[in-house]
């Protein structure tokens, strides 16, 4: 018999957590969302057998096996802990949780309910990073010495208000896109970080309102006919951060890696590995993008079975 998952969120995520499980041979008894037109309109597209308006009572009456989180990072702690109370594996998007008391909680959860868990930072699973860990493991640039990853996303200030722009809710673009860049070097380099610094910075304090964001895919098209009617909400999220990682490789090496990204600058995004043989560049897959969802999930719950 397979096993059961109950996914919560009807959004992007929600829609790539369904199709992985899915690939991964889970069977998805229900979604749960807030509004019911748009969980009824997501579980009719993807052939979702049940909707759930509360998550809590999903996992009481159907005691999944797994419970997929795929909401902004909000209420991820508190669905974390209920589902380890419920005795279900967890597979969590990222961001982990709104800082780090919520994640260290999370952990210390699963670890008490002693219930398998999986965390979702999933464009590391992209074939280019495949290759690069293949090239650094196989020792065929030498010694790694630093690594620098740039992201720029070159989007609009204009863009409607939504969750990310609220750290409450896990927004910003160091819980949202740093995530993804330290899980690729950390993927690639076989590392640990040791030592941090680094700053988030807010520079587009305010965003106009305008439809709410259901799905995230949604989001990128900024708000047209900005005028003096235009109401105006403020944001606390962060849309620029700057940090340095110094790693500990299985080889003894201590590389430093350097972090920038930006939601709104515009420049070429890349990894540019230092090495005692050479330098190797190679271009980042979009860091928006939905293609690794069905790899990433199959290989966590390969992981949990």
């Amino acid at each position: 018999m397979p096993l059961r998952a109950v996914v919560i969120g009807t959004g992007w995520a929600g829609e790539g957590h369904t199709q992985a499980l899915r690939a991964a041979g889970v069977d998805v008894v229900a979604i749960c969302g807030r509004r019911a037109e748009v969980a009824q309109a997501v579980a009719s597209r993807l052939k979702i057998p049940e909707v759930q308006l509360d998550w809590r009572n999903a996992l009481s009456e159907l005691k999944p096996d797994i419970v997929a989180i795929a909401t902004p990072g909000g209420p991820h702690r508190e669905m974390t802990e209920a589902a380890a109370l419920e005795g279900c594996y967890i597979f969590c998007d990222k961001p982990m949780g709104v800082n780090a008391v919520d994640a260290r909680a999370m952990l210390a959860a699963v670890k008490k309910a002693e219930v398998k868990h999986a965390y979702g930072a999933t464009s590391c699973l992209e074939p280019v990073f495949d290759a690069l860990r293949a090239q650094i493991s196989g020792g065929a640039i030498g010694t790694l010495t630093g690594l620098d990853v740039q992201v720029h996303m070159g989007l609009s200030t204009l863009l409607p208000y939504s969750w990310f722009h609220e750290l409450s809710q896990g927004g910003g673009m160091l819980n949202q896109i740093f995530t993804h860049a330290l899980a690729q070097v950390l993927f690639v380099t076989g590392g640990r970080p040791q030592a941090v610094v680094g700053e988030a910075r807010c520079l587009v304090p305010r965003a106009p309102a305008g439809q709410t964001i259901h799905d995230f895919r949604e989001w990128f098209t900024p708000v047209p006919d900005i005028d003096n009617r235009t109401v105006w909400r403020a944001a606390d999220a962060d849309t620029e951060y700057s940090s340095l990682v110094r790693l500990s490789l299985p080889d003894g090496a201590t590389p430093t890696a350097r972090f920038f990204g930006s939601l709104n600058a515009h420049s070429a995004d890349g990894v540019d590995l230092r090495s005692t043989a050479r330098m190797a560049l190679c271009a980042l897959p979009d860091p928006v993008t939905a293609r690794s969802f069905p790899v990433a999930a199959s290989v966590a719950m390969a992981g949990i079975r």
